[in-house]
């Protein structure tokens, strides 16, 4: 028999005249009645909160699929910008090719009539690709929470089965546009498509919910995130080199099939996995499933809400600024570290660097790698330090990246900076894995599929707010002293995440924190203090009086 799951429970006490020295008449009855009916709606939450634990057919359960699918995106997105660009152009190519680009200079030659031709296809591709992206990302941030809700009632391998025929949907149409050489407002029905349907973002949300629902500690918990961060590094350095590869030998228009067939072919091969190598850990309870209610949306909103408790026992809604903040931490360094790893793509393909596409290669790869070693500095801090402090250490790690990479320009020797940023960044995703780990112990099991979907809500509104604020510091400071200014921007924001976090330290500091899961003790038929609804009001009301409590 597969072992149940237990949670600990608050401790509810109503104080009485037989234990405390306050006075049946000091509250109203009214406040009493609330109490009452708030404890007897608790009550039954907890009898559904007891989840049995579901064993997985094996220790690796989401990886593979996760690193395949991963793999087929990180290549498929360098090759859409390259058609986008051909298509767009008019099958031009960048102005900053090899035979343009002098390492000796500066700046480009603005009066050349090349550059100046290539300025306007460049902007007239940044018009579409923002007009593109948009159709998708709006819609996309709503379907997120919509179905990451409704993967706690359905289950988690639904979301992936729909994600993955949604992809093969909209990979089908961009097919289409690529064999039939159709226009380039071709593209847009296909981004709305992939909007109102369940994307990436659900398919990552998923995979996430899953290895926490199978993870039984809280150590467990963070390794397992940390793993799945370290696949997607992994999958991100191999799809790196091999777009490298194919756009080599097979340039356009073949270099462009390829690599779109091989995300179709991921799709399907992800849904026969799910379906034949994968148990699912919520099971569907088909009486109640609501598929279209106001709760998919709701549920995601309750999170950031929590209950406390008074001195005299009332009950009262409040903010969980806890979860609040690391939500808006995570959300800023998210929307940044990403362009740790794509921005020298931009920067050194310009003077005064002009490196070729294998040397450009091999530093996006040493940047991709450090998920792994990532991994390893989790497997090794998470023995002796808080998940806050590991996570200040990741983000420190990510501005020094930063940093540097901004003012590799004014370095005497700016070629050996940049290649000096992947040993700054050795730590790159750790804030990832960590801020992913705390938001989850602080959820219920029951509610990690509108955690994560709402964890991709923050991170889509992030960069849609971000993206074009630092697109417009790229173009007015890309030509100035400081090509890499915007660099400097993103670690400012990194910095405003690292402060969020400190925050939530001092917090820790006054008062632990405790959470709904602790599976590391051992099951015990009477509750226990831990997990208490308000901790500080305990230690208060203890001071006082502690026969009270």
């Amino acid at each position: 028999m597969p072992r149940a799951r237990r949670r600990q429970r608050p401790v509810r006490q109503v104080h009485t005249a037989a234990d405390a020295t306050i006075n049946d008449d000091d509250v109203s009855d009214e406040e009493y009645s609330d109490e009452e009916d708030w404890y007897d709606e608790e009550d039954e939450d907890d009898e559904e909160e007891d989840h049995e634990y579901v064993r997985p057919y094996c220790l690796v359960t989401v990886e593979p699929m996760l690193f395949l699918y991963s793999a087929a995106i990180f290549m498929f997105s360098p090759i859409s910008s390259l058609y986008l660009y051909n298509l767009v152009g008019n099958d031009t190519s960048p102005y900053w090719k090899q035979e343009y680009c002098n390492s000796s200079e500066t700046t480009f030659n603005t009066s050349d009539p090349d550059y100046i031709d290539e300025q306007y296809w460049t902007d007239e591709v940044a018009r579409w690709d923002t007009i593109i992206n948009l159709t998708q990302a709006v819609p996309g941030l709503f379907t997120c929470v919509f179905f990451g809700t409704m993967s706690d009632q359905l289950g988690r391998r639904i979301n992936v089965v729909l994600s993955c025929i949604a992809g093969m949907i909209t990979t089908g149409l961009y097919l289409l546009v690529v064999y039939l050489e159709l226009p380039v407002w071709a593209l847009i029905p296909g981004s709305i498509i992939g909007g109102l349907t369940p994307g990436s973002a659900v398919f990552f949300a998923a995979c996430y919910a899953y290895v926490v629902d199978i993870s039984q500690s809280k150590r467990e918990i963070a390794i397992r995130i940390a793993v799945l961060d370290a696949v997607i590094g992994l999958a991100s350095v191999v799809a790196t080199a091999i777009a490298g590869v194919v756009l080599t030998k097979f340039w356009y228009p073949n270099g462009i099939l390829g690599p779109v067939v091989f995300l179709f072919t991921a799709h399907v091969v992800c849904i026969l996995y799910t379906i034949f190598c994968l148990r699912e850990t919520q099971p569907t309870d088909w009486k109640n499933v609501q598929l279209c209610a106001r709760r998919h949306f709701t549920a995601a909103v309750q999170l950031l809400r929590k209950k406390n408790v008074s001195l005299y026992g009332k009950v009262t809604n409040g903010w969980n600024w806890r979860l609040i903040l690391f939500l808006l931490a995570g959300g800023f360094y998210f929307s940044q570290a990403e362009s740790v790893v794509s921005f020298p793509v931009i920067l050194t393909s310009a003077p005064p660097f002009c490196w070729s596409p294998l040397r450009t290669g091999i530093l996006q790869s040493a940047l991709s790698g450090c998920s792994l070693t990532s991994l390893l500095g989790i497997l090794v801090l998470v023995r002796w330090l808080s998940y806050p402090t590991i996570t200040q250490i990741g983000m420190a790690s990510g501005v020094s990246a930063l940093v540097l990479t901004a003012l590799s320009t004014l370095c005497p020797d700016y070629n050996l900076a940049l290649y000096i940023t992947p040993v700054l960044g050795l730590f790159l995703t750790m804030p990832e894995s960590m801020i992913s780990t705390e938001l989850s112990l602080m959820t219920r099991q029951s509610d990690q599929g509108s955690l994560f979907g709402l964890i991709g809500f923050i991170q889509g509104v992030m960069t849609i707010v971000t993206t074009p604020l630092l697109n417009y510091i790229w173009g007015v400071t890309a030509m100035g002293i400081i090509p890499g200014f915007v660099q400097l921007m993103s670690a400012l924001l990194v910095g405003a995440a690292s402060a969020m976090v400190g925050i939530i330290q001092y917090w820790d500091r006054r008062s632990p924190p405790e959470y709904p899961l602790d599976s590391d003790e051992e099951d015990s038929d009477t509750e226990s203090d831990t997990g208490r609804i308000n901790t500080d009001t305990d230690d208060l009301v203890a001071r006082r009086n502690p026969t009270i409590i």
